[in-house]
């Protein structure tokens, strides 16, 4: 039998509650300290509160998942020079969008180059030219066969916006930094602390955290 550290329930079997959160890679768990009820409470709001205020610092880092997966996509990044990109896990740009740029020639045709960010924007590109230019013929194999992988860096830059703030946002960092020292030290003498706080209503079960840090 093992108590809650969180709602002092008793229970008797539990699944891994992640000491640090699953999205941080980390496979560091305990199946003794927090109940799944907590842990499914947790889960739905402070967790991921915590997870998506950390999002952009995960993504430059590249850092994977406890269970491997890849961290978050960045999308609709706007840069200073006019295109808009997706940043990939690992601070990894990619058009979200083609780039298409047109040159006059001296003999009359307009030369058209197109940026893609994946092959499969490549019939974006072919519709857009026709709706540009109704009268042009394409040769929609020979352009696709012409296509060349390369890559470069951005001449513009990127704003990432970090925000860090909400009360479900520090309750999961409170948490976070609770259960850790909940690993390493008595549960009894953990479960008496959180004992100075008044009990909390089964509605309240989610502020326990934020009752504790007084």
């Amino acid at each position: 039998m093992f108590r809650c550290i969180y709602s002092l329930q008793d229970f008797e079997v539990a699944d891994g509650e992640h000491i640090l959160q699953n999205f941080l890679g980390a496979r560091w768990t305990s199946h003794e300290i927090v109940s799944n009820e907590l842990q499914a409470e947790f889960g739905a709001a402070i967790d991921s509160a915590l997870e998506e205020g950390l999002k952009p610092i995960r993504n430059l880092m590249g850092t994977l998942g406890g269970r491997g997966d890849p961290g978050p996509l960045l999308r609709n990044l706007p840069v200073t020079t006019g295109e808009v990109l997706d940043l990939q896990p690992g601070a990894k740009p990619r058009l979200r969008e083609p780039v298409i740029r047109e040159q006059s020639l001296q003999d009359g045709r307009i030369q058209v180059n197109a940026q893609l960010g994946t092959q499969k924007q490549l019939n974006w590109v072919f519709a857009q030219i026709r709706e540009r230019y109704p009268n042009a013929q394409i040769d929609e194999a020979q352009a696709a066969s012409s296509a060349r992988t390369a890559g470069r860096f951005i001449d513009g830059y990127v704003t990432l916006s970090v925000d860090f703030g909400g009360d479900d946002y520090f309750r999961g960092m409170l948490k976070l930094a609770s259960t850790c020292w909940a690993s390493t030290i008595a549960r009894s003498l953990f479960s008496r602390v959180l004992m100075r706080s008044a009990a909390l209503s089964r509605t309240e079960l989610a502020d326990r955290v934020g009752s504790f840090a007084g």
